[in-house]
């Protein structure tokens, strides 16, 4: 289980406006993955595929000059429930008890957050996050 963030900004200060925007979408997810690895006793490298299903635990905007108005702004999340497709690879490093790694994944959740049906204001929104994790696991035996 993952806690994870994302979001978007929008900053049209280079336009001579004072217009910004930015949302953050906290979720909680949860990936089954399939682990592959190749290496040495000490050294592995490793694959991860799986699918991924996630639940928005909550949501926050921050708009400065809200003079301009976007169909995003203000609209809660409409579907809370995402699902989708994780893969990464990295390699590790296996020191006497401890195991040190690194990690990079792309992620795509296939469905979206706000409503797509013909006829609404948005074709798309799904989520796609690259992410670099890093991880120390020590072994109890």
């Amino acid at each position: 289980e993952n806690y994870f963030q994302s979001g978007w900004k929008e900053d049209l200060s280079g336009t001579g406006l004072t217009y910004s925007y930015e949302r953050k979408l906290n979720f909680v997810q949860a990936p089954l993955l399939l682990h592959a690895f190749a290496g040495s006793k000490n050294t592995r490298y490793f694959l991860n595929i799986g699918p991924q299903i996630g639940y928005l635990l909550s949501e926050s905007e921050n708009i400065i000059d809200n003079s301009k108005v976007f169909e995003q702004h203000g609209k809660i999340v409409e579907n809370k429930f995402q699902y989708g497709i994780v893969a990464g690879a990295g390699l590790e490093f296996h020191l006497w008890k401890t195991v040190l790694g690194v990690e990079g994944r792309y992620c795509y959740q296939f469905s979206n957050i706000f409503n797509d049906e013909i006829g609404s204001y948005f074709n798309t929104s799904s989520i796609q996050a690259i992410s670099i994790n890093a991880h120390l696991l020590f072994r109890l035996k």
